[in-house]
């Protein structure tokens, strides 16, 4: 009886805290989406110059993982993801994979979750495009305004159509703020 009881108090210790499963999911996320950009840089056949380009805005994006996870694993334990949706970010090991995986959270949380990204992009962070260029900004912001319309279309109730709609209209005025500050700078 007593091993019964010790092997039940084992195993309850092993269960991680919705914080740790949040936490692990984002490491493993942001860690997959960091391996599949060195994948691609070290099979890719391209000039040198651009090579070098790509090479140093990767490393821009690993010197700010931390940063990512931490926003990831805010989000997941602030917003409380399911455990379907953490499930799914613990088998990631591509974008795509990742994008599936954030397609399961409810319109808010998607929301919530860009609106920090955004945030954590446009400090002006070393993840930023480089030199004065908005490219960067620009190219997610548009994967996002993409990813709102997507969720507008497949929202199944007027909360969800409602909640993405707000979150569309919030990335076109970051689009238009971002086009104003990019713009002066290529006169």
């Amino acid at each position: 009886m007593r091993l019964v009881i010790l092997l039940a108090l084992v195993a309850c210790g092993k269960e991680q805290t919705p914080a740790q499963q949040c936490a692990s999911a984002a490491k493993h996320g942001v860690d997959a989406m960091i391996d599949q950009a060195r994948g691609r840089v070290a099979n890719a056949q391209l000039p040198d110059d651009v090579k070098q380009r790509i090479l140093a805005r990767q490393q821009r994006l690993e010197t700010a993982s931390a940063r990512m996870r931490t926003v990831f694993t805010d989000r997941c334990v602030a917003d409380k993801w399911s455990k379907k949706v953490l499930d799914c970010y613990a088998k990631i090991s591509t974008l795509e994979d990742m994008r599936a995986c954030r397609t399961q959270l409810t319109a808010e949380q998607q929301a919530a979750l860009q609106r920090d990204e955004l945030a954590l992009l446009s400090e002006g962070t070393d993840i930023a495009a480089p030199t004065g260029s908005g490219d960067h900004r620009a190219e997610l912001l548009d994967r996002a305004i993409a990813d709102a319309r997507k969720a507008i279309t497949d929202a199944t109730n007027d909360a969800d159509r409602a909640t993405a709609q707000e979150q569309l209209d919030n990335l076109l005025q970051e689009k238009a703020k971002l086009s104003g500050q990019v713009a002066p700078a290529a006169q």
